[in-house]
């Protein structure tokens, strides 16, 4: 498989050679209560199979769980079987056509502690193997990012992977540490010697993740780390959260997502491609999964969460967190997989030159993708947000009647090809433009039109 690299020509997307390359998956990090290894990767691989089956192309996958951990036992001891179910993982993506971003860690402590969300099967975050009264290479986990010994122990390990991986297309990106601002040290130094040094080793796109943008704090750190070089992608973590600091993430999940995304781009730093790359509902200040999730069996958290960042300018669908039994697997979601995949079917946003703007509409919020050739929107019902029809328990009313108002003359509209694609039902529609308007078939929730007067689809 070829590598996925930056469009040569437009940096705010992600290519293969000259091609415009759009994620579309979920993050499948770890197997959570299972200890014994074979059943484990069985389900993890299952887990590449559904998104393959649904139209996905991509999946996030932790290398630090138990799982695919190098050294299992003590520091410096390499495990074979480790790098047999790691091959095992990138055998089973490439015949599925599913690139991996792989994520090297995601450690908080050394010391004996169980530092993560309280909720059953929460993964532990804790690595007492890395201090040095066990053989490791630093008393704390400040020691370990600022110390030599840490450094050289973190290379180690990822060198371990590099040469199993080789130049091996089907990982799309190499993620250095999970939400490392939440780990206690200088991080951002850690990070400014990282990226370099990782860039060396891998051939892939590397990149860093950060903790949920839900506070000023956290926008200070975003913004003094997203534009680092070498950090080739812009991630974001955002979620629902009713704990949280700022408003937007407390309101409509679209709005949360869609601002992330547009935060993001405005960041220092030269234009690079945005994704948000966790996402979901979580209960306050991230202390369990939401307790919307078991109402949510139509998926339309998963489906604002794929839909909006993309429309807001980033380089593919947003990246859904609570894969398993808390969320997608439960309720059998993984075909928003497929209904993202067919509305941007044939789109090349890069060839397109296309750029996120606003035009809402009375009840209706407009995330469009404007090029000179090519338009493309997902039309918001504003009033079925996550409050009225999960919470409060009303069902969305289909909408009829409604008009796109792209923002281009009648002359242009009226030599256009105009399509409609509803997510929902799968179905597409022909549109008739009426001056400058555009009227819509009846629909619910949302709704992706599309109009172009050139051949900028792929």
């Amino acid at each position: 498989m070829e590598l996925v690299g930056i469009h040569p020509r437009f940096p705010r997307w992600l290519a293969c050679g000259n091609r415009t390359w759009l994620p579309i998956g979920v993050n499948v990090s770890f197997v959570r209560d299972e200890s014994d290894p074979e059943t484990a990767l069985r389900r993890q691989l299952g887990w590449l199979d559904r998104i393959a089956e649904n139209g996905g192309n991509c999946a996030r996958v932790w290398l630090s769980h138990p799982l695919f951990d190098p050294e299992p036992h003590r520091v410096g001891e390499f495990d074979p079987a480790s790098g047999e179910r790691f091959r095992a993982l990138l055998d089973r993506a490439r015949r599925r056509g599913v690139r991996l971003k792989l994520c090297l860690e995601h450690v908080r402590t050394i010391q004996a502690a169980k530092r993560a969300e309280i909720f059953p099967g929460a993964i532990w975050f804790d690595k007492p193997a890395w201090a040095i009264a066990a053989g490791g290479p630093a008393e704390c986990m400040a020691d370990y990012l600022a110390g030599a010994a840490g450094g050289a122990h973190y290379l180690r390990r990822l060198e371990w992977f590099a040469q199993l991986a080789g130049g091996d297309g089907v990982i799309w990106g190499w993620e250095l540490w999970n939400e490392v601002n939440a780990v206690e040290g200088d991080w951002l130094a850690w990070i400014r010697r990282m990226l370099p040094a990782a860039a060396r080793r891998l051939p892939q796109l590397v990149m860093q993740s950060f903790g949920s943008l839900d506070s000023a704090a956290a926008l200070q750190q975003y913004a003094a780390a997203i534009g680092l070089p070498g950090n080739r992608v812009a991630q974001v973590h955002r979620y629902l959260d009713p704990g949280a600091e700022l408003a937007v993430v407390r309101g409509p999940l679209d709005l949360a997502c869609a601002d992330a995304v547009a935060r993001l781009r405005e960041m220092p730093g030269e234009p690079r491609p945005v994704l948000l790359a966790e996402s979901g509902a979580v209960e306050a200040r991230h202390a369990a999964p939401s307790h919307l999730y078991a109402r949510d069996t139509a998926g339309t958290i998963l489906h604002d969460v794929l839909f909006a960042p993309f429309f807001a300018g980033a380089c593919g669908a947003g990246q859904c967190w609570h894969w398993d039994h808390h969320y997608i697997d439960r309720h059998g979601l993984w075909w928003h997989l497929g209904r993202f995949a067919e509305a941007v079917a044939g789109l090349d946003p890069a060839a397109a030159a296309l750029q996120p703007e606003r035009r809402d509409l009375p009840g209706l919020r407009v995330y469009q993708l404007a090029g000179p050739e090519l338009l493309t929107a997902w039309i918001r019902d504003a009033a079925s947000d996550w409050t009225r029809e999960l919470e409060q328990g009303h069902p969305a009313q289909p909408i009829h009647g409604a008009r796109w108002q792209p923002g281009r003359d009648a002359g242009w509209l009226a030599q256009a090809k105009l399509t409609a694609y509803d997510p929902w039902t799968g179905q597409w529609h022909s549109l008739v433009a009426h001056g400058t308007e555009i009227l819509l078939p009846p629909f619910t929730r949302s709704l992706v039109v599309r109009a172009t007067t050139a051949n900028c689809e792929g």
